[in-house]
């Protein structure tokens, strides 16, 4: 009696050993992000920190090429970023970055004119004191940066800063 106690025992521990504890998380969803929309944040991640010139073109052949992808999730990120102005269409099966216009960019500055400083006053009265030290880095290498006109570092640098 005792040898059968001492089996079930045994047993009993071994599959709760296989037994997974029970917690808060849970599995991923592998397919929540469609191509399409892993395609559109690489695309749109790259002309933010300025990994494209303006007036340069894309085909949907290229970028999908680049992110080792089949044409349709390329297109759609494409047309997406089209949509949000991110590129333009300059023809028939011609899209480009976007040539920055002067009115765009005083459009731009006089938004973050008002916003920033808005941002920042919040920003400085809830911001931990070790943070300071590392933002001042930041601003620092941004502004070496812009100063060696490397624009594309001068963008990541500013990212950084920001978020």
């Amino acid at each position: 009696m005792q040898e059968l106690l001492s089996m079930l025992s045994g047993s009993l521990e071994l599959q709760a050993a296989r037994t997974p504890p029970k917690t808060a998380l849970f599995p991923i969803d592998r397919h929540q992000l469609s191509l399409g929309e892993l395609a559109y944040t690489s695309l749109k991640e790259a002309i933010v920190r300025g990994h494209f010139r303006a007036g340069q073109k894309l085909t949907v052949r290229r970028v999908a090429e680049a992110l080792s992808i089949s044409t349709s999730p390329a297109r759609d990120a494409i047309m997406r970023l089209i949509g949000e102005g991110a590129l333009a269409n300059a023809g028939p099966k011609t899209v480009i970055v976007p040539i920055l216009t002067l009115a765009a960019l005083d459009e731009v500055t006089s938004i973050r004119l008002v916003l920033e400083p808005l941002a920042a006053g919040i920003a400085a009265e809830r911001i931990a004191g070790d943070s300071v030290e590392g933002l001042k880095k930041l601003q620092a290498q941004s502004t070496s940066m812009l100063d060696a006109t490397n624009h594309a570092a001068t963008l990541r640098a500013d990212k950084s800063f920001h978020f």
